[in-house]
């Protein structure tokens, strides 16, 4: 039977001292000693546990480099009676084969004499059980880390794996009862283990909060990458970004609307979050709804807390109540939104279909209905669905004169565009003209730009939500909706189509160029080179990279899919909408493909913004690295190279030690920042091939070689094709969005990729140096 032992000369049994845990009777043996031995194995396991129900599981000691594997925890975890030899032996041998599929110890099959098999007895009521770490995984941060599954009825069909960060100073409120439980347990056991390294404990917790401890053992950090703050300083620096909270004191969220972590990343650099804060979540995103019929009394809607950018969730609630809604009705609209979402936090991603009514679809009975379950009266109900009828209705008829409008605003954003760049500011040497280019650029695109462009996402909101409830409500079905939605040609998908004829020669490098040469990794990002300035050769590798079958081939959109008008009408009366079936299908059409058009228009204003900025950088010594601290409020007017050195150098430091934080995707509350959940997600593996190479972060480097490299990627959009020109030999992304082309790049090559790996996945991968990306087994782990 093993034993807790502290590690100092004279060990004590925790198991006679722990107050706050229970220390499970355990049997344990080495996988290769179980693999030459079975029956001697099922013999000593029958003796020890006989007549109770035992669980065999394992624990690997290189198990910390796995960065992710299908296997979860669930995986590796056997339920057998202590009688059921076949069982026994079929669960040990499961866990043998599980260690030998894995290429880690098909290459060094020493390790399997470390690695271990360990049997206890299965406790009842199991709500929660996994492994805590004393320490942080990836930068040895003050936190515990827990890897953790649940077993209640509550969650009978959520089988994922799931992470919880706690800060080691959280206070006991902010915690529930189990994982209140659970920390006070490890602080005692903390207390008889003095280790610098910090522990693993594999643990389960009851359903009256009884914490049972399986195993322990000290950690080995030599994978990890030590944060360069010490303990104190670490939190010091998280207690600023709860300042930064408390100046606020709204729930926020990073995922919904604008997606701000999509757009520039959840830790973007300030030049980065002031632009996108200037340019769209000012009170230029609610004066532009408004003119639909929206409040126009909302705050600015973005706010940073450490460097990751967030949105504030009561200012979203405020800002897409129609403005005729009486202000004490709102006030009682928006805590009804809040808490439902605090009630369920599962629906934040979900928010504007789960929760909000934001515009009037063919769901608005069952809206009704929550609504008076909510405690609404009919009057009140009848106001708010009256309301949003209104603005549903005028938004449709009068699509076509506000798109009208719009497109005139947006010529007169591409002639000044035009007109600044015959100026030729790129080869100015007078610093004071080039902050009046900046001041001038930014005025352009914020007055033809991005309120244009934030009416279409609006329109195309609701457009895709009408749709949506037409399907749900049985007037289409959802493959024949689904075809229509992807014969509408936009932008995005004409991209790929001419990316492939420039591949082929059908079209002209100065040609791609016009269309697209404004393109970079990251739209706001001063460090990104744009496609006009980035060197690639597709001709030459024309046979290697575009050898797509007949199946697979890029073809061109069909735009012969239209919506039934006839069903369009019937749909329409059932309603009572004021509009035809022809003026619904245009405005479903039109503000579809229109996004693009706006959003490709701004963003050539915004990256000749970014190329001018360089050009001030490059006058002013200052390299584009250390131009992006700067925010754009400091480069509208003129600063002295000294001034901005000194700012850089504040800012910098300060960035960096707030990246070394853990954050959540929303802030409910001051204790989200010292409690963060995240649910683990499962990549999409392309091929079955397994490659070991060294890794290079675009989002970090972004004009760094990968040739011959493993390229990490927040998305794969589009700005970052040119990579399949260079040679790499795999692929990870963060968000699995937009992948498709590179989906089939990656299958028709046999280039090993892993799309949509998810927050704390990315997290670890960023943090090391070589990984083995292996597609048929699933697995991604560190080798250096």
């Amino acid at each position: 039977m093993t034993e807790l032992k502290t590690n100092t000369e004279s060990p004590v049994l925790l198991s006679t001292v722990l107050t706050k845990s229970v220390v499970a009777d355990m049997y344990e043996v080495n996988i290769e000693y179980a693999k030459n031995n079975i029956e001697e194995v099922c013999n000593e396991v029958e003796r020890e546990f006989a007549g109770e129900d035992i669980i065999i599981r394992s624990l690997a000691v290189s198990e910390d480099n796995v960065l992710y594997s299908r296997t979860g925890n669930e995986d590796v975890l056997v339920a057998v009676h202590s009688c059921d030899r076949d069982g026994i032996k079929s669960g040990i041998n499961s866990i043998i084969t599980l260690f030998e599929s894995v290429i880690e110890y098909k290459k060094d099959d020493e390790k399997l004499q470390h690695d271990t098999i360990f049997v206890h007895r299965q406790y009842d009521n199991i709500t929660v059980a996994g492994t805590i770490y004393t320490r942080d995984l990836i930068y040895n941060r003050p936190y515990y880390m827990v890897s953790y599954n649940y077993f209640s009825d509550d969650y009978a069909n959520d089988n994922k794996k799931k992470n919880k960060w706690i800060a080691k100073n959280v206070s006991r409120e902010f915690l529930d009862d189990d994982f209140l439980a659970l920390v006070l347990a490890v602080r005692e056991i903390e207390s008889y283990w003095n280790s610098e390294t910090g522990l693993w404990i594999d643990f389960a917790i009851d359903k009256n909060e009884q914490v049972i401890i399986y195993n322990a053992g000290e950690r080995d950090n030599s994978k990890s990458q030590p944060c360069p703050m010490g303990d104190k300083e670490f939190i010091d620096t998280k207690a600023f970004a709860k300042c930064n909270y408390l100046d606020h004191n709204n729930m926020l969220t990073d995922q919904l609307f604008w997606n701000p972590v999509e757009v520039i990343g959840a830790n973007p650099r300030p030049l980065d979050y002031s632009i996108y804060k200037e340019i769209i979540t000012s009170k230029i995103w609610r004066d532009a709804i408004a003119s639909f019929g929206y409040s126009d009394e909302a705050p600015d809607l973005m706010h940073r807390i450490g460097n990751r950018p967030y949105l504030s969730i009561e200012g979203i609630f405020d800002a897409i109540i129609p403005k005729r809604v009486n202000s004490q009705l709102k006030y009682k609209l928006c805590e009804y939104y809040k808490v439902a979402l605090k009630e369920n936090k599962k629906r934040h991603k979900n928010t504007e279909f789960e929760i909000l009514i934001t515009s009037y679809d063919f769901n608005h009975k069952e809206k009704r209905t929550l609504l008076e379950q909510r405690g609404f009266t009919k009057d009140e109900i009848s106001e708010i669905m009256d309301s949003v009828f209104e603005v549903t209705d005028n938004m449709i008829n009068n699509y076509e004169a506000m798109c009208n409008t719009d497109i005139m605003a947006l010529d007169e954003l591409r002639t000044f565009r035009r007109q600044c760049r015959a100026n030729t500011p790129l080869q100015e040497n007078n610093v004071m003209k080039l902050y009046n280019y900046i001041k001038e650029l930014m005025n352009s695109i914020m007055k033809n730009g991005t309120p244009q462009y934030i009416r279409q996402v609006r329109c195309k909101y609701v457009a895709v939500d009408i749709c949506r409830t037409l399907v749900e409500k049985g007037y289409f079905d959802e493959s024949e909706m689904q075809s229509f939605f992807d014969s509408i040609p936009t932008i995005s998908k004409t991209f790929n189509i001419d990316f492939h004829k420039y591949a082929q020669n059908e079209m002209t490098r100065e040609e791609f160029d016009t269309k697209y040469g404004h393109l970079r990794l990251g739209a706001y990002d001063i460090r990104s080179n744009c496609y006009r300035n980035k060197y690639f050769d597709l001709h030459s590798n024309n046979h290697m990279f575009f050898e797509l079958d007949d199946e697979n081939s890029i073809a061109e959109c069909d735009e012969n899919v239209t919506l039934n008008l006839d069903k369009l009408s019937q749909a329409i009366a059932d309603i009572g909408y004021s509009f035809s079936a022809e003026v619904l299908y245009h405005f479903i059409v039109e503000s579809y493909k229109n996004v693009d058009v706006f959003k490709y228009e701004f963003t050539k204003s915004l990256s000749f913004l970014l190329e001018i900025i360089k050009k001030l950088g490059e006058l002013q010594m200052v390299d584009r690295d250390d131009m992006s601290y700067l925010e754009i409020q400091d480069l509208m007017d003129y600063h002295s190279r000294d001034s901005y050195i000194q700012i850089i150098e504040a800012r910098r430091n300060m960035y960096y030690a707030y990246s070394y934080l853990m954050l959540p995707e929303f802030i409910l509350d001051l204790g989200d920042i010292d409690v963060v959940d995240v649910i683990e997600q499962r990549p999409q593996f392309m091929t079955n091939n397994c490659i070991e190479a060294e890794i290079v972060n675009l989002d970090e480097e972004c004009d760094a070689d990968v040739n011959g490299k493993i390229v990490v990627l927040t998305k794969a959009s589009q700005g970052y094709e040119w990579i399949l020109t260079k040679n790499i030999v795999g692929i990870i992304t963060k968000y699995s969005e937009n992948t498709e082309y590179m989906s089939k790049w990656c299958k028709a090559n046999g280039v090993p990729a892993a799309f949509g790996c998810g927050e704390m996945i990315f997290k670890k991968i960023s943090s090391v140096k070589i990984i083995r990306l292996d597609c048929k087994n699933k697995m991604i782990v560190s080798v250096l």
